[in-house]
């Protein structure tokens, strides 16, 4: 766990940090580690800047069955996150931060054991991972996943850290339709709300 204090910004969520030194994050359901680890997608591999090597059928398959989830970060660093069920962040709980809207996605956890990866710690390939992962314990079911990011001009306070993303879980029940899915979740600084004052 990371040895300094971030605020939680939601009474009962949970915080997730993941130790990484690559651009990307991985969500899935302990129960189907055994397959992503067979699977062995290119995208996990290495990126190759070429779409038919990073995004190929095997990785395409797991994303639209809700399997996988792979969030691009801001930059190689390591995942500071909180996790909270029901909907995103909303303005009235930003404070004097600003979020981005969230990029959505389907993650299907029928074991209800939530994971969450780094490059340093996905257990893919032969090379043993050097690194801890996350586990939280969530209700079995389907889901939709919800990634938010806070701006990277805002400036952290030393003494008031918070986290630099916000992911929330809403049981795909109360939100009806399944979305269309695909496994690659970019990074959302393109769409930043205007905060409300």
């Amino acid at each position: 766990m990371s040895d300094y204090k971030v605020r939680l910004l939601r009474n009962g969520a949970q915080q997730i940090y993941v130790y990484n030194d690559g651009p990307t994050v991985f969500f899935y359901d302990q129960g189907n580690g055994d397959i992503i680890k067979e699977a062995h997608p290119s995208l996990l591999g290495g990126f190759y800047g070429d779409p038919a090597h990073d995004i190929d059928a095997r990785l395409l398959e797991l994303g639209e069955t809700g399997k996988l989830v792979v969030l691009e970060l801001f930059q190689d660093d390591e995942f500071q996150a909180e996790l909270s069920f029901g909907p995103p962040l909303k303005a009235e709980e930003w404070g004097n931060t600003s979020w981005s809207q969230p990029k959505e996605a389907f993650l299907s956890l029928p074991s209800g054991r939530l994971r969450v990866e780094s490059m340093n710690s996905l257990p893919i390939g032969d090379d043993e991972p050097t690194d801890e992962g996350a586990c939280v314990s969530v209700r079995p079911g389907e889901y939709l996943l919800s990634i938010q990011a806070l701006s990277p001009e805002y400036d952290q306070d030393e003494d008031d850290l918070v986290p630099e993303y916000y992911l929330s879980l809403t049981p795909l029940s109360e939100r009806g339709k399944r979305p269309d899915n695909h496994p690659f979740v970019s990074y959302p600084y393109r769409s930043y709300a205007c905060k409300e004052e």
